[in-house]
């Protein structure tokens, strides 16, 4: 077996590759989307009781905890999905692209760099979710962590990111960077 921290360095490089191959500004909208599925989660979480009730019983309960993890990958996997389908808004994607687009190797070295920052968002968040379900697929991923997985753990983005104040001014933000650069 891989160790997870590996496999979360391997998917930070592909998606650096693809974040070169589709540029800046289409990996701008996806940082955007994965800050957006954060935010949806934790507005659920914070503020739906049923929720809050289920999150406290999966602490002890396995079924609890699968099921949470399971609202929380499909909220998720949807909101980086859309955010991944931008070809679909040529005409914004245009006015975009063409104020990011002014130097087209600086285009590629950010779109190279946001592409890495995404998938350490993308990838070090579904690790974090599967963490706070204690590994429910044993014959995929390992409960036993070496040293540096447990170190790694605590700079997952779900951390620092899901917090009540700093998932509100990274939404605030993310549609002042949309207001400005793409509209």
């Amino acid at each position: 077996m891989i160790a997870i921290e590996n496999v979360l360095l391997i998917f930070m490089v592909i998606s650096a590759v693809s974040g070169t191959m589709r540029r800046a500004s289409k990996e701008i909208l996806v940082s955007f989307a994965v800050v957006f599925g954060m935010f949806v989660i934790t507005l659920i979480e914070t503020y739906l009781p049923p929720v809050q009730d289920m999150i406290k019983v999966s602490a002890t309960d396995q079924a609890a905890a699968n099921t949470v993890l399971s609202i929380r990958m499909v909220i998720f996997t949807l909101a980086v999905f859309f955010g991944y389908q931008t070809p679909q808004l040529p005409l914004i994607l245009q006015r975009g692209a063409g104020r990011l687009a002014s130097n087209r190797m600086q285009n590629i070295l950010l779109g190279f760099f946001l592409g890495f920052i995404n998938g350490f968002l993308i990838v070090g968040s579904i690790w974090w979710f599967i963490d706070q379900a204690r590994y429910p697929f044993p014959q995929f991923i390992s409960p036993a962590l070496s040293e540096t997985a447990r170190t790694a753990l605590v700079f997952l983005p779900p951390v620092w990111l899901m917090t009540v104040p700093l998932i509100f001014i990274a939404v605030a933000v993310a549609l002042g960077i949309v207001l400005i650069v793409f509209l």
